[in-house]
């Protein structure tokens, strides 16, 4: 359907996280939510911490979805010697 190649997928993908992160420093009141202090000493209230945030989660998610196939996947010759 689309017929994008690598380089300007990166270029998409770069651009849409430059935007998000422009709108996160310009657009919106950056607050904390669970400290009764408030304002930048919490650290929910750091400009980015949700997107750094989900940065290491899925950095995680990906090592450990690694870490699984790496134990559960059989090797290349493991149906070799069936037939």
């Amino acid at each position: 359907m689309f017929n994008l190649s690598k380089k300007s997928l990166i270029r998409i993908l770069v651009i849409l996280g430059i935007t998000v992160v422009l709108i996160d420093l310009v657009f919106l009141d950056r607050h904390s939510h669970f400290s009764s202090i408030g304002g930048l000493t919490a650290m929910d209230g750091i400009t980015g911490f949700y997107a750094i945030l989900s940065f290491f989660g899925t950095f995680i998610l990906f090592k450990v979805a690694q870490f699984i196939y790496n134990i559960l996947s059989a090797s290349e010759d493991y149906y070799h010697d069936d037939f």
